[in-house]
């Protein structure tokens, strides 16, 4: 932010002007327009672009009094696509808030910076998942779901919900490492990842099935 940096008047002190115009963005694209171009370039890019590239659905939690059917929607929000959109906003309300900053005494300021900590202390008590059902759930879908197979049976999956835990279970906690779980989506692609690190033996029974499912050899090591 080099004009940034420089943009001050008389040693590096800022006009009571200056000051009342700086606000978030608006005070970025005043005082620095090649680096608010390229963040506003990247933020749209990040967030509408994306949208309109990827043709998304309307959100899992979202639009449903005019898109009634579960089908019209994305399987799971899709907020991850557009972190680099919430940076950049981020950037933006950092400036703000240093602006507000600037404008009061110390303390005030502080108190102004007070409300950065909102998502923290409001996020808090759901992000810390000690004692809640929440907590186990993926492990005890793991551990139940794996000792339905018989011994070096072949467990079928799909996608990453129901994939990952068991292989989590196998991996970390030694659950059942007998049976192979071969994940359909990485078998389609050849990938010699789709039957996790079963036994030998578990191993060959889920490339034996593999093969009579798709005519090649689709879990070769």
């Amino acid at each position: 932010m080099g004009p940034l940096a420089r943009s001050g008047r008389q040693g590096g002190a800022y006009s009571t002007g200056d000051i009342r115009r700086a606000a978030c963005l608006q005070t970025q694209r005043r005082l620095d327009r090649a680096a608010f171009r390229l963040l506003f370039v990247l933020f749209l890019t990040t967030g509408l672009g994306l949208i309109a590239y990827m043709n998304f659905k309307p959100g899992y939690s979202i639009g449903y009094g005019v898109w009634p059917s579960g089908g019209d929607h994305e399987v799971r929000e899709r907020d991850y696509f557009f972190v680099v959109s919430f940076i950049v906003w981020g950037l933006w309300v950092g400036i703000g808030l240093t602006d507000l900053a600037r404008r009061f005494r110390p303390g005030v300021a502080v108190l102004a910076l007070l409300p950065a900590l909102l998502p923290a202390a409001l996020n808090a008590p759901e992000a810390t998942r000690r004692g809640t059902p929440d907590a186990t759930l993926a492990a005890d879908f793991a551990y139940d779901l794996l000792n339905t197979a018989p011994p070096y049976g072949v467990l079928f999956t799909y996608g990453d919900n129901d994939t990952f835990p068991l292989w989590w279970a196998q991996e970390v906690e030694g659950i059942r490492q007998d049976v192979a779980v071969v994940c359909l989506a990485l078998a389609n692609t050849g990938g010699a990842g789709c039957c996790g690190t079963a036994t030998p033996t578990a191993r060959s029974a889920a490339r034996s099935l593999s093969r009579k499912r798709s005519g090649s050899a689709l879990c070769a090591k």
